[in-house]
């Protein structure tokens, strides 16, 4: 009976350690899409105030071909992750673009501060195309956020005939 009782026993805290185990799994799973889904909100903030910013001044900050990571640091801004490979050495700073009721742009929840948000940026010059990209994205995701400014930029047809 003694022997049963011990079997039992140890299934019951096999059992219960092999829950834990999943359900702590389970709850870093769910941290990280949450963390996910923040930084796309934040690409799509930044993204948003680069548009209004275009629109307002009919032209965009001097924005690299190459991804930089937006921030205030003069050096010390290459990152290197699993959706980043930033080799420029110098923040963007576009901390101009916010409204004095928002002091500053976001920053990534792990790797960002307010210095080195851990989002980076590029702009095609050809296409006219903004690409924001969030460089601590997990769980493989890309995070990214589009836009193009050709029609922003450039008069239409209609008001260059006028």
């Amino acid at each position: 009976m003694s022997r049963f009782v011990l079997l039992l026993l140890l299934f019951f805290v096999l059992t219960l350690c092999v829950g834990v185990l999943l359900s702590v799994t389970n709850i870093k799973g769910t941290q990280a899409e949450r963390r996910n889904a923040q930084r796309q909100k934040d690409v799509e903030v930044i993204a948003n105030r680069v548009e209004a910013f275009a629109r307002r001044n009919k032209t965009l900050p001097n924005f690299s071909s190459t991804l930089q990571q937006l921030g205030t640091e003069q050096t010390g801004c290459k990152l290197s992750t699993n959706t980043c490979d930033i080799q420029n050495d110098s923040c963007f700073d576009l901390h101009f673009l916010t409204e004095s009721k928002d002091l500053s742009l976001p920053s990534d929840i792990l790797i960002g501060t307010y210095y080195k948000t851990g989002y980076g940026v590029q702009f095609d010059h050809a296409k006219q195309h903004l690409t924001v990209t969030a460089c601590g994205a997990e769980n493989g995701q890309t995070i990214q956020a589009e836009r193009s400014f050709i029609e922003i930029l450039q008069p239409t047809i209609s008001n260059a005939k006028k």
